[in-house]
């Protein structure tokens, strides 16, 4: 039996550990109750984060999956990024983890427009903003009617 799962890890340690992997710093989380019966209680979460950073497996891909509803364009982006960064609050996700997990989070034709940006994509925020650009009904009106008044003022 995993043993793993029964340690209860505080996630400055968890913080650590994922520090010394990664040689990179993370922000602080605080620690939030969890009040929705779909999501696990959050001793438990940090012990799967944990222990995906200490045994690199797919745990972690398997959380993302098992816990995230996948945008594909279809739905409205407003509604999707806040749900989705309401979920990563409650359940304690490292924004270093959520910048990892944004593949696992897409797909159809969310995920070809990522994988044609990725490289530009340096943290959650600039995905959440190409999210915007290219399915937000208001923001894409608004650049299609910002890009005709410049070429009209260029006449």
């Amino acid at each position: 039996m995993d043993n793993s799962l029964n340690k209860n890890y505080s996630l400055r340690e968890t913080e650590k550990q994922f520090q010394s992997n990664t040689n990179t710093t993370s922000t602080s989380q605080t620690n939030n109750n969890y009040d929705n019966k779909d999501l696990l209680p959050i001793e438990k979460n940090k012990n799967l984060i944990n222990k995906e950073v200490i045994n690199n497996g797919n745990s972690f891909d398997s959380f993302i999956i098992q816990n995230f509803t996948p945008f594909s364009g279809e739905q409205d982006v407003n509604l999707w990024l806040h749900d989705t960064e309401k979920k990563f609050n409650r359940l304690v996700i490292p924004r270093k983890l959520r910048f990892m997990a944004i593949p696992l989070l897409i797909e159809g034709d969310a995920k070809i427009i990522y994988i044609l940006n990725r490289r530009n994509i340096q943290s959650f925020e600039d995905f959440h903003e190409l999210l915007l650009v290219h399915f937000d009904k208001n923001v894409v009106q608004s650049t299609l009617t910002d890009q005709q008044e410049s070429v009209f003022s260029q006449s």
